[in-house]
Parts: structure tokens; C-alpha cells; sequence
């Protein structure tokens, strides 16, 4: 089938005949990895919690001719090894784990309620972490399989407001990195993203703060696009976003400059934001 961005010979065979399991699937970077994969005539297991719109992605991707199977899970409450296996029995042995799904709130620490800090904790990096760890065992008798795990530049750079997004995020790129050194020789990889805002449900709520802020937003489909050719080519660690890269490099080479930098960007969420929050939604 046609992909919805162009990708290079190397990722369409890298995805080929693949068969993937992608949370997160019903919407924003997710659905946008599906069309990418699909077209790389990948087969697809597509998890979410909303039905209704898996089966609308898995009727267009079946019209095209791709193979894909719809299995709505709620992952905050979903067993891991359990949809691993559900999931094999609908697509066959998994060759690649693609993590989507996630919980989001730019907010106050004492704003959050502790349901949802658990909840975002589980969503974002527990179940990702025992998903991978139900399938390290499988892909290392087959002596190959690929983890693509979508995390956040304030996984690397900790932002005011996204204390727990990005400790989930931090405790995610931890697990990979560690993950990937003791993997070695397996013929299993490992790529993170580090995307900057992207243009998803999860964060129309800021479209306001992005105006008045002067934030910018990728579109999923370009989050999508690179992110197969970074895991195509092996790559471990790939942020996303020239200014936020420029700023986090800064911040490492320049430390005294961090606070300054997130004092700034605290007192731009304070004047654009607070007055207009409205929930954040979930893939």
C-alpha cells in the first residue's frame, strides 16, 4: 500500500513482512506508524482502548491491502504477558514492539490527583517496561526483535509542569539504555524518540499556550517517518526538534544556564496556560 510520507529503501525493508505490535494505535503518532508500517508491508497488531476507532484504521489499512488485527486494551489495567500473548495468537510471533501510548498533564503537582499520577506512571513506563520484558525471552530463541519506545525531550530535559510525564519518561530512556547494553549480541535493538510537541489530541488543549508562546509543534506523521528510519538504521538515543536539542546540549555544556532557561519557560506556562486547561486525552 501507499504510505502517507515517503521512506527510504532501507526502512521499507527494515519493516517488511515485520510483525509489530503498536500501542497507541488509534490515534496521533501511533495511527501515523501504522499507515508508515503498513506500507512496508509490515502486519500489525494495533492496540488502544477506543474500538471504534482501531477498527476504522484496520478498515483502511485492510482496503489497502495490509494485514492488521484490532485488540482494544486498556493498558493501565491490562496483564502484559497476556496481551503479548493474545497478541501472538492473532498475528503470529511479535518482531517488534512499537510503545505509543501515553498519559500526559501539564500541571500543578498538587493538581493531579493520585489515581491519575499512578495511572500516568503505569501507562507511560510500567506497562512498557513489562511488555518488553515478555518479549526479550521470545526474541532472544529467534536470536532477533526490535523495541521502538516513543518518550518525550523532557525525558531528557525535565520541564516545570511535566514533573510526572517526565519522570516517566527519564525512568523510560533508563530502562532502554540499560536495556540495550545488556542486550548486546542478542540481535535484539533498541530505539527511543525523544519528539518535541507533537500536533496529537493529547495536546490540542495547548494549541493557545503555542500561539502566545511561540511553541512549536511537529506533525505525527513527520514523528512517524523519522522514527522508522531512525530504528531501520539501528539508532539507539533520537531527539527530535533543533531548538530543543540546541537547548538541552546548552544545559549539559552550560549548566548554570538550566535553571535561567526553565525559570523562563515556567513563566510562559504561568501567564498562557493556567487560565485554559482542559483534560488531557489518552491514545
Amino acid at each position: 500500500m501507499a504510505g502517507p510520507f515517503p521512506l527510504s529503501p532501507l526502512a521499507r525493508r527494515a519493516f517488511a513482512s515485520k510483525r509489530v505490535l503498536l500501542t497507541g494505535a488509534s490515534s496521533g503518532i501511533g495511527e501515523q506508524l501504522a499507515l508508515g508500517l503498513a506500507s512496508c508491508g509490515a502486519r500489525l497488531v494495533l492496540v488502544a482502548r477506543r474500538k471504534p476507532l482501531l477498527l476504522s484504521l484496520q478498515k483502511r489499512l485492510s482496503a489497502a491491502g495490509a494485514r492488521a488485527w484490532v485488540l482494544p486494551a486498556d493498558l493501565v489495567k491490562a496483564d502484559a504477558e497476556t496481551l503479548v500473548r493474545k497478541a501472538e495468537a492473532l498475528g503470529g510471533p511479535i518482531d517488534v514492539l512499537v510503545s505509543c501510548a501515553a498519559f500526559f498533564d501539564l500541571a500543578r503537582l498538587e493538581d493531579i490527583a493520585p489515581k491519575r499520577l499512578e495511572d500516568t506512571v503505569r501507562l507511560n513506563a510500567t506497562f512498557p517496561m513489562l511488555a518488553t520484558r515478555a518479549l526479550v525471552p521470545r526474541m532472544k530463541k529467534r536470536g532477533s526483535g526490535q523495541f521502538i519506545h516513543i518518550a518525550s525531550l523532557v525525558g531528557l530535559q525535565p520541564m516545570p509542569y511535566y514533573q510526572v510525564y517526565a519522570a516517566t519518561k527519564h525512568a523510560l530512556t533508563a530502562f532502554c539504555k540499560s536495556l540495550d547494553i545488556e542486550l548486546a549480541g542478542t540481535g535484539i535493538r533498541t530505539t527511543v524518540i525523544f519528539p518535541t510537541g507533537v500536533r496529537t489530541p493529547m495536546v490540542a488543549h495547548l494549541e493557545e499556550l503555542s500561539r502566545k508562546s511561540g511553541m512549536s509543534f511537529l506533525e505525527p506523521a513527520e514523528v512517524a517517518r523519522r522514527t522508522l528510519e531512525a530504528a531501520a538504521r539501528g539508532r539507539l538515543l533520537v531527539p527530535l526538534g533543533i531548538l530543543e536539542r540546541l537547548l538541552i546540549q546548552a544545559g549539559r555544556t552550560f549548566p548554570f544556564l538550566e535553571r535561567p532557561a526553565m525559570r523562563l519557560i515556567k513563566r510562559n506556562i504561568d501567564t498562557h496556560h493556567f487560565n485554559r486547561t482542559a483534560p488531557a486525552e489518552r491514545a
